[in-house]
């Protein structure tokens, strides 16, 4: 599977019209709806502040050595997080944890107003 995400990355950190056009379109497929007794996904575990914007990372693009740079973070510690996000979602893609954190509202969609 392709992450149109990471590879549409600007010097902004905002995702671009193509990637932002797929990710509007994965998102109106998502389901709005949760199953009941995981709101969060499949894990009881909370995300922390540090995996949230990990995601926010992802959401603007970022691939694992650019969020391990930003967050100042060596890159097995990115992708330990990344994993960790992924399965608290309950996801199997970068991707599909990008949209499940902007259906919940933990993270802003890319290119969306503050």
């Amino acid at each position: 599977m392709s992450f149109p995400i990471r590879f549409s990355h600007r010097a902004t950190g905002e995702v671009g019209g193509r990637a932002n056009g797929r990710i509007q379109h994965h998102l109106r497929r998502f389901p709005r709806h949760l199953p009941a007794g995981h709101p969060a996904g499949e894990s009881d575990q909370a995300i922390t502040p540090r995996e949230l914007e990990v995601l926010q990372c992802l959401a603007n693009g970022l691939g694992t050595g650019e969020i391990a740079d930003r967050m100042v973070i060596s890159v097995s510690t990115a992708r330990n997080h990344i994993q960790s996000i992924l399965d608290k979602l309950g996801t199997h893609s970068r991707t599909e944890a990008v949209m499940a954190g902007i259906r919940q509202g933990l993270i802003k969609a890319p290119g969306s107003q503050p």
